[in-house]
């Protein structure tokens, strides 16, 4: 199932109600979103745990995944920041590859990345981390 964003969730979760009670679609939602039956519209609306990012500056290595915890740290200090991240995602999309396949596929992603897509990352990164400081 492809990650869905919190707007998209409440589109869906409308677009559900909506049609179980048998009322009209509401106009804010989409044809193509007003035409999945029931079944996908519940299963787009289960709302799945969200990784933690935390920066971590005394861990001994660049980065680390918990996956019990659902957690993601990083040591800026160690190097590559943005590598790092792109590295630990990976780990996160895919649990079960090997570590040779993780370090090839990140160096590969962050070499084809452009320079706003760059930013977006390290943006959403830092905004994720503003959230587990608060």
């Amino acid at each position: 199932m492809p990650a869905v964003s919190e707007k998209q969730r409440r589109l869906f979760a409308a677009a559900y109600s909506a049609k179980k009670s048998g009322k009209p679609k509401p106009k804010y939602v989409p044809d193509s979103i007003w035409k999945l039956p029931l079944s996908k519209l519940e299963e787009f609306m289960v709302k799945k745990k969200v990784f933690k990012r935390k920066v971590d500056r005394s861990m001994h290595d660049y980065g680390e995944i918990n996956y019990s915890k659902k957690i993601i740290r990083v040591n800026p200090r160690k190097g590559d920041l943005l590598n790092t991240i792109i590295h630990e995602e990976l780990h996160r999309q895919y649990p079960n590859k090997p570590e040779a396949w993780i370090k090839k596929k990140s160096k590969k992603k962050e070499a084809n990345l452009t320079i706003s897509q760059a930013i977006g990352i390290m943006k959403r990164y830092m905004k994720q981390r503003r959230k587990n400081a608060n």
